[in-house]
């Protein structure tokens, strides 16, 4: 080996000692960055040479800079990622609502149905006082008012619901380009001749993990280096340097839907490109039912998709349900009883529409208790009221319906068309129907016939709070016992939310910690490093300084 030899040694050692410093030095430098993978120098002996018969080596080379990188442990990141901002979204949706049915501070809605049916115990003890019958007006105005509250409070968590939509999807978009564009220059460096683009790939990890939060997504990396990112259902977000543009649309006509949002958000998906063509609804795919993954349970998107269309909607049927029942026996008793204009008394509760109704009909040969049955109709549906010649009312109630709509209906005298509208909304409009102290029937005879002083219409009006009624799901309860089962249920749901928000944090954070494991900076490990290379560095340089004595040396011979 000649002296020239040796300095090619020494040199190419002292630069791959100074890239494995560089890189020791950005592992530092990012140890508290985000997403930001380990890398390592990979050193290799450089080609050999014969001297003197010797096979002998010319020093070291980097043979590439490698990113401590677990393919599988990061799709299921993203994976559960998805899952656990579904259930956090959820969670916090749910924790609004559940003040509407908390009973613990005493001035809730149950509450306020015990207070009403009491008054009717109390007006009973006195059935022509003053006080008694004042209290009794008071106590189902405030009952009223206490179901508006409710409607009106769980209406607000699926409007903010709908609302949030815009925001999300719009977030989805930029999330998807910005990987669209880290696709492109990842794609021209690395096929370019360039070193693997670790900075550019970390990034774009992290943009699919940030995107996983709002929407289901899965990923694959092409033979270009690029990512394709899909939405579930397989409809394509991003491809090579092409992505599509996610954005929401109000439908033109209002929801037939009193519990539904109006206008009510639908989410589309436009074609990809870069840019992706203006968004056109008659040319873009509607993705409202896939976006959120199978029974919306992917992504803040799919969360606020579940809240608006299922959760709200079945607490609100239950409460309207629960708010016609309670109407409906109520009216129903007053109306057997008298009050003090020596009339039979009148609809205690009214409503602004006509509820648990059809209409439309030729109600001429039909009788109460007849059979009702068609499309949508739960079995064993009866007429529990003919309200005219063209309108009856049902019993069970149809609270099961999604909405009103024409329909063909059987009946015992035969087949017929009919407008059909179930209790959707009743608790929004409940509202008292009488002004007058005196328009209270507390009695079940004329006054003027003996009836002074009566109070059986009371007595039975208090009972309602435990008489059975039949619910449209085929059980037959109390009021009270059905508020409370409704208040359970929303119990459950928040438990069971909170429940799946601490596994998926627990998971998530076990996850990550995994990952730190394998891609984490460790600054001991670091430091470590810096020492190995510093003193590479420095033998080195060292060996220069002894093949140019050695240098030195010869000429001075030569002289």
């Amino acid at each position: 080996m000649s002296i020239n030899s040796i300095f090619n040694t020494a040199s190419s050692s002292i630069a791959a000692q100074r890239v494995a410093l560089e890189i020791t030095g950005e592992n530092i430098a990012n140890v508290n960055t985000p997403g930001y993978s380990r890398q390592r120098a990979n050193l290799e002996t450089a080609p050999v040479t014969t001297s003197n018969g010797f096979p002998l080596g010319n020093g070291v080379n980097v043979a590439s800079v490698q990113r401590f990188y677990d393919a599988s442990l990061q799709k299921n990141i993203v994976d559960n990622n998805s899952l656990l901002s579904n259930n956090q979204t959820k969670q916090s949706s749910l924790l609004q609502i559940e003040p509407v049915f908390n009973e613990l501070n005493g001035d809730g809605l149950g509450k306020a149905m015990q207070d009403f049916f009491d008054s009717w115990q109390s007006l009973s003890a006195n059935p022509a006082g003053f006080a008694e019958r004042q209290t009794v007006l008071a106590r189902a105005q405030v009952l009223a008012d206490n179901f508006q509250q409710a409607n009106d409070s769980i209406r607000t968590v699926q409007s903010n619901a709908n609302n949030s939509l815009s925001a999300i999807t719009t977030d989805i978009t930029d999330k998807a380009r910005s990987i669209a564009t880290l696709n492109d220059q990842i794609t021209r460096l690395e096929l370019g001749g360039g070193a693997p683009a670790n900075e550019l790939r970390d990034q774009r990890d992290v943009l699919v993990q940030e995107l996983s939060k709002k929407a289901g997504v899965s990923f694959t990396e092409e033979s270009d280096r690029s990512l394709t990112v899909t939405l579930p259902g397989g409809k394509l977000l991003v491809q090579g340097n092409k992505y599509a543009t996610v954005y929401t649309s109000d439908v033109g006509a209002p929801s037939i839907n009193p519990n539904s949002p109006i206008p009510n958000t639908t989410i589309y998906l436009t074609s990809i490109g870069n840019p992706p063509l203006t968004p056109n609804k008659v040319l873009d795919t509607e993705i409202t039912a896939v976006i959120g993954g199978q029974q919306n349970s992917q992504g803040e998107v799919g969360a606020m998709l579940a809240i608006r269309d299922t959760s709200v909607p079945d607490y609100l049927a239950k409460l309207d349900e629960l708010a016609y029942n309670l109407a409906e026996q109520v009216n129903t008793q007053h109306k057997q009883g008298w009050n003090l204009n020596n009339v039979v008394g009148g609809d205690f509760f009214s409503s602004a529409g006509n509820y648990n109704t059809i209409k439309g009909l030729n109600t001429a040969g039909f009788a109460k208790g007849d059979s009702v049955s068609g499309p949508g109709i739960p079995f064993g549906t009866t007429i529990s009221r003919i309200d005219s010649p063209t309108q009856i009312t049902l019993t069970p109630p149809l609270a099961q319906l999604s909405g009103g709509g024409s329909r063909t209906l059987t009946f015992p005298s035969g087949t017929q068309i009919g407008i059909v509208a179930s209790t959707e909304g009743f608790s929004r409009t409940i509202n008292l129907n009488i002004a007058s102290i005196n328009e209270i029937a507390a009695a079940d005879t004329n006054p003027l016939n003996g009836g002074s002083g009566n109070n059986r219409n009371a007595l039975a009006i208090s009972a309602i709070s435990s008489k059975l009624v039949t619910f449209a799901d085929g059980s037959s309860t109390s009021v009270t016992t059905s508020y409370n089962s409704l208040v359970s249920t929303v119990g459950s749901d928040v438990s069971a939310v909170q429940n799946a928000t601490l596994q998926s944090e627990s998971f998530v954070k076990q996850l990550t910690t995994l990952r730190d494991s394998i891609s984490g900076v460790s600054l001991d490990e670091e430091l470590t490093n810096l020492i190995k290379y510093q003193k590479a560095f420095q033998g080195s340089a060292k060996l220069i300084t002894t093949a140019t004595d050695m240098m030195d040396t010869v000429l001075g011979l030569v002289r």
